[in-house]
């Protein structure tokens, strides 16, 4: 079983009520839980992990942090195939050019 968390808290400012109604939030569910298991126990490799998540799960994630958290997790060999074929998937990166081009 497989459970998706979105994290709302951000201190980031909020789109302009034009953006926010263009915006669709259509975002592929981030696999948490898998990649949880499938990296090491270090505590480097959980906060990057938890970084992203958080991020993405914003209520409105900012493109430029979320490739730059998305670098770092890269750097975690144990990480790189799964976190991959989630990130480089057409639906992920999608929505991340959809953040990049409102400006968010």
């Amino acid at each position: 079983m497989r459970r998706v968390f979105f994290y709302n808290g951000s201190a980031s400012p909020g789109p302009t009520e034009r953006e926010a109604s263009e915006m669709s939030d259509e975002r592929e569910p981030f696999p948490f839980d898998d990649l949880h298991a499938a990296g090491p126990e270090e505590p480097d490799y959980r906060a990057a992990l938890t970084d992203f998540h958080a991020e993405y799960g914003n209520a409105l994630p900012d493109a430029e942090r979320l490739r730059s958290r998305a670098d770092r997790l890269r750097a975690f060999g144990a990480l790189a195939g799964p976190f991959e074929r989630w990130w480089l998937d057409p639906r992920t990166q999608a929505f991340v050019a959809e953040l990049a081009a409102t400006g968010i």
